[in-house]
Protein backbone atom coordinates (compact mmCIF):
# COMPACT_ATOMS: atom_id res chain seq x y z
CA UNK A 1 0.00 0.00 0.00
CA UNK A 2 1.29 3.75 -0.53
CA UNK A 3 1.84 5.78 1.88
CA UNK A 4 -0.10 8.39 -1.28
CA UNK A 5 -2.74 10.43 0.68
CA UNK A 6 -4.44 12.48 -2.21
CA UNK A 7 -7.44 10.90 -3.89
CA UNK A 8 -7.70 10.48 -7.43
CA UNK A 9 -10.76 10.12 -9.37
CA UNK A 10 -10.02 8.43 -13.01
CA UNK A 11 -11.57 8.89 -16.09
CA UNK A 12 -12.25 5.88 -18.13
CA UNK A 13 -13.35 7.23 -21.64
CA UNK A 14 -15.29 4.20 -23.21
CA UNK A 15 -16.51 3.94 -26.82
CA UNK A 16 -16.97 0.64 -28.60
CA UNK A 17 -14.20 -0.85 -26.40
CA UNK A 18 -16.17 -3.91 -25.65
CA UNK A 19 -13.24 -6.32 -26.40
CA UNK A 20 -11.16 -4.36 -23.65
CA UNK A 21 -13.33 -2.58 -21.32
CA UNK A 22 -13.61 -5.21 -18.58
CA UNK A 23 -9.85 -6.16 -18.53
CA UNK A 24 -9.19 -2.34 -18.12
CA UNK A 25 -11.27 -1.66 -15.41
CA UNK A 26 -10.03 -4.54 -13.21
CA UNK A 27 -6.99 -3.50 -13.59
CA UNK A 28 -7.52 0.40 -12.94
CA UNK A 29 -9.30 -1.10 -9.41
CA UNK A 30 -7.00 -3.13 -8.88
CA UNK A 31 -3.99 -1.04 -9.44
CA UNK A 32 -5.92 1.92 -7.29
CA UNK A 33 -6.54 -0.23 -3.97
CA UNK A 34 -3.15 -1.43 -3.70
CA UNK A 35 -1.81 1.69 -3.85
CA UNK A 36 -3.76 4.44 -2.95
CA UNK A 37 -4.57 5.03 1.08
CA UNK A 38 -7.54 7.10 0.76
CA UNK A 39 -10.44 7.49 -1.54
CA UNK A 40 -10.94 6.93 -5.13
CA UNK A 41 -13.59 6.77 -7.59
CA UNK A 42 -13.95 5.32 -11.16
CA UNK A 43 -16.05 7.57 -13.53
CA UNK A 44 -16.87 5.03 -16.32
CA UNK A 45 -18.27 7.68 -19.41
CA UNK A 46 -19.67 5.32 -22.20
CA UNK A 47 -19.85 7.66 -25.06
CA UNK A 48 -22.47 6.24 -26.93
CA UNK A 49 -21.15 2.67 -27.91
CA UNK A 50 -22.87 0.71 -30.33
CA UNK A 51 -21.35 -2.54 -29.35
CA UNK A 52 -21.77 -4.48 -25.87
CA UNK A 53 -19.52 -2.08 -23.83
CA UNK A 54 -22.34 -0.42 -21.45
CA UNK A 55 -23.43 -3.83 -20.47
CA UNK A 56 -20.48 -5.34 -19.58
CA UNK A 57 -19.62 -1.64 -17.85
CA UNK A 58 -23.06 -2.17 -15.77
CA UNK A 59 -22.16 -6.06 -15.48
CA UNK A 60 -18.84 -5.54 -14.35
CA UNK A 61 -19.98 -2.58 -11.41
CA UNK A 62 -23.09 -4.71 -10.74
CA UNK A 63 -21.00 -8.14 -9.84
CA UNK A 64 -18.45 -6.63 -7.93
CA UNK A 65 -20.67 -4.38 -5.79
CA UNK A 66 -18.27 -1.32 -6.42
CA UNK A 67 -19.60 1.66 -5.22
CA UNK A 68 -16.74 3.56 -5.91
CA UNK A 69 -17.75 3.14 -9.58
CA UNK A 70 -19.78 5.49 -11.36
CA UNK A 71 -21.35 4.71 -15.04
CA UNK A 72 -22.56 7.75 -17.40
CA UNK A 73 -23.99 7.15 -20.49
CA UNK A 74 -23.85 9.19 -23.46
CA UNK A 75 -27.46 8.63 -25.28
CA UNK A 76 -25.56 9.52 -28.72
CA UNK A 77 -21.55 9.75 -29.67
CA UNK A 78 -20.74 12.81 -28.40
CA UNK A 79 -16.98 12.62 -29.19
CA UNK A 80 -13.55 12.66 -26.92
CA UNK A 81 -13.66 15.94 -26.24
CA UNK A 82 -17.33 15.88 -24.06
CA UNK A 83 -16.49 12.78 -22.96
CA UNK A 84 -13.48 13.95 -21.09
CA UNK A 85 -15.53 17.15 -19.93
CA UNK A 86 -18.17 14.73 -18.51
CA UNK A 87 -16.01 13.11 -17.11
CA UNK A 88 -14.12 15.94 -15.20
CA UNK A 89 -17.06 17.63 -14.01
CA UNK A 90 -18.86 15.00 -12.30
CA UNK A 91 -14.74 14.44 -10.75
CA UNK A 92 -15.17 14.76 -7.30
CA UNK A 93 -11.96 13.94 -5.63
CA UNK A 94 -8.94 15.98 -5.28
CA UNK A 95 -6.68 14.93 -8.31
CA UNK A 96 -8.28 13.58 -11.80
CA UNK A 97 -7.08 12.13 -14.71
CA UNK A 98 -8.97 10.58 -17.84
CA UNK A 99 -7.78 7.45 -19.95
CA UNK A 100 -9.16 5.48 -22.73
CA UNK A 101 -11.05 2.20 -21.91
CA UNK A 102 -8.44 0.17 -24.77
CA UNK A 103 -5.73 -0.39 -22.13
CA UNK A 104 -2.81 1.67 -24.06
CA UNK A 105 -1.77 3.31 -20.86
CA UNK A 106 0.57 1.66 -18.45
CA UNK A 107 -0.65 2.25 -14.48
CA UNK A 108 2.21 1.74 -13.39
CA UNK A 109 3.61 4.51 -14.76
CA UNK A 110 1.06 6.59 -12.47
CA UNK A 111 3.05 5.04 -9.55
CA UNK A 112 6.04 8.22 -10.00
CA UNK A 113 3.15 11.02 -9.70
CA UNK A 114 0.27 9.88 -7.22
CA UNK A 115 1.33 13.20 -5.41
CA UNK A 116 1.88 16.26 -7.01
CA UNK A 117 2.01 19.94 -6.08
CA UNK A 118 -0.86 22.36 -6.30
CA UNK A 119 0.94 24.35 -8.65
CA UNK A 120 1.20 21.77 -11.24
CA UNK A 121 0.09 19.64 -13.62
CA UNK A 122 1.25 16.04 -14.93
CA UNK A 123 1.57 15.65 -18.80
CA UNK A 124 2.49 12.50 -19.81
CA UNK A 125 3.80 11.74 -22.91
CA UNK A 126 4.67 8.61 -25.50
CA UNK A 127 7.77 8.38 -26.48
CA UNK A 128 7.37 5.35 -28.75
CA UNK A 129 3.93 5.17 -31.00
CA UNK A 130 5.01 1.81 -33.13
CA UNK A 131 1.07 1.79 -33.60
CA UNK A 132 0.42 4.89 -35.22
CA UNK A 133 0.38 4.99 -39.16
CA UNK A 134 2.10 7.75 -41.36
CA UNK A 135 -1.67 9.80 -41.02
CA UNK A 136 -1.59 9.64 -37.48
CA UNK A 137 1.88 10.70 -36.94
CA UNK A 138 1.64 13.82 -39.59
CA UNK A 139 -1.90 15.11 -37.22
CA UNK A 140 0.50 14.55 -34.17
CA UNK A 141 3.36 16.66 -35.49
CA UNK A 142 1.13 18.83 -37.14
CA UNK A 143 -0.95 19.34 -33.59
CA UNK A 144 2.49 20.33 -31.73
CA UNK A 145 3.48 22.43 -34.04
CA UNK A 146 0.18 24.53 -33.70
CA UNK A 147 0.84 23.84 -29.75
CA UNK A 148 3.41 25.23 -29.48
CA UNK A 149 3.44 28.26 -32.51
CA UNK A 150 0.11 29.53 -31.74
CA UNK A 151 -0.64 28.65 -27.65
CA UNK A 152 2.77 28.54 -26.46
CA UNK A 153 2.41 25.34 -25.10
CA UNK A 154 5.36 23.53 -25.59
CA UNK A 155 4.65 19.70 -24.64
CA UNK A 156 5.84 16.34 -26.20
CA UNK A 157 2.57 14.93 -25.89
CA UNK A 158 -0.40 17.47 -25.79
CA UNK A 159 -2.96 14.67 -26.60
CA UNK A 160 -1.89 11.93 -24.17
CA UNK A 161 -2.99 11.64 -20.68
CA UNK A 162 -3.05 14.58 -18.20
CA UNK A 163 -3.69 14.43 -14.56
CA UNK A 164 -5.03 17.57 -12.88
CA UNK A 165 -6.17 18.89 -9.55
CA UNK A 166 -9.80 19.46 -9.24
CA UNK A 167 -9.86 23.09 -8.94
CA UNK A 168 -7.60 23.77 -11.49
CA UNK A 169 -10.42 22.19 -13.65
CA UNK A 170 -12.81 24.11 -12.30
CA UNK A 171 -11.30 27.28 -12.10
CA UNK A 172 -11.81 26.99 -16.18
CA UNK A 173 -14.88 28.21 -18.77
CA UNK A 174 -14.35 25.19 -20.60
CA UNK A 175 -15.38 26.43 -24.85
CA UNK A 176 -13.80 23.59 -26.22
CA UNK A 177 -16.09 20.65 -27.39
CA UNK A 178 -13.65 18.43 -29.55
CA UNK A 179 -10.74 17.04 -28.95
CA UNK A 180 -9.04 20.19 -28.38
CA UNK A 181 -10.43 20.41 -25.15
CA UNK A 182 -7.05 19.14 -23.78
CA UNK A 183 -5.22 21.67 -25.35
CA UNK A 184 -7.32 24.41 -24.20
CA UNK A 185 -7.05 23.44 -20.75
CA UNK A 186 -3.24 23.51 -20.63
CA UNK A 187 -2.96 26.46 -22.63
CA UNK A 188 -5.52 28.14 -19.81
CA UNK A 189 -3.68 26.74 -16.51
CA UNK A 190 -0.28 28.03 -18.29
CA UNK A 191 -1.01 30.95 -18.43
CA UNK A 192 -2.14 31.15 -14.82
CA UNK A 193 1.23 30.43 -14.21
CA UNK A 194 1.11 26.58 -13.32
CA UNK A 195 4.04 24.09 -14.13
CA UNK A 196 3.95 21.49 -16.04
CA UNK A 197 5.61 18.12 -14.92
CA UNK A 198 6.12 15.77 -18.04
CA UNK A 199 6.57 12.23 -17.60
CA UNK A 200 7.15 9.54 -19.90
CA UNK A 201 4.85 6.37 -20.29
CA UNK A 202 5.16 3.01 -22.49
CA UNK A 203 2.35 2.97 -24.89
CA UNK A 204 0.74 -0.29 -25.48
CA UNK A 205 -0.61 -1.95 -27.59
CA UNK A 206 -4.44 -1.92 -27.87
CA UNK A 207 -6.12 -4.96 -26.08
CA UNK A 208 -8.89 -5.08 -28.62
CA UNK A 209 -10.71 -2.90 -31.20
CA UNK A 210 -9.96 -0.53 -33.81
CA UNK A 211 -8.17 3.02 -33.08
CA UNK A 212 -10.50 6.01 -33.27
CA UNK A 213 -8.19 9.16 -32.46
CA UNK A 214 -8.01 10.07 -36.53
CA UNK A 215 -11.32 8.99 -37.35
CA UNK A 216 -12.60 11.59 -40.49
CA UNK A 217 -15.30 12.91 -37.53
CA UNK A 218 -12.63 13.62 -34.91
CA UNK A 219 -10.44 15.46 -37.33
CA UNK A 220 -13.06 17.58 -38.79
CA UNK A 221 -14.11 19.03 -35.63
CA UNK A 222 -10.76 19.58 -34.25
CA UNK A 223 -9.96 21.36 -37.52
CA UNK A 224 -13.31 23.63 -36.88
CA UNK A 225 -12.61 24.23 -33.39
CA UNK A 226 -8.98 25.25 -33.89
CA UNK A 227 -9.62 28.61 -34.92
CA UNK A 228 -12.33 29.20 -32.40
CA UNK A 229 -9.54 27.93 -29.80
CA UNK A 230 -6.69 30.45 -31.12
CA UNK A 231 -9.93 33.25 -30.71
CA UNK A 232 -10.59 32.06 -27.32
CA UNK A 233 -7.34 32.42 -26.26
CA UNK A 234 -5.72 35.62 -27.96
CA UNK A 235 -8.84 37.60 -26.73
CA UNK A 236 -10.52 36.38 -23.56
CA UNK A 237 -9.14 36.11 -19.93
CA UNK A 238 -8.88 32.14 -18.24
Amino acid sequence: MSENNQSWSICVLCYNEEGAITTVLESLHNFLIENLNTHFEIIVVNDGSEDNSLKEIEEFKKSNLKSEIKVINHRTNLGIGMAIRTGYNEAKNENVMAMCGDGQFQLNDLKAVLSFKNDEFISFYRRKKETYTFFRYFLSNTNRFINKYFFGINLIDVNWVKAYKKKQLDSIDFEITSSLVETEIASKLIKKGLKVKQVETVYLPRIAGEPKGASFKIVTLAVLELFKLIFVLSTKRT
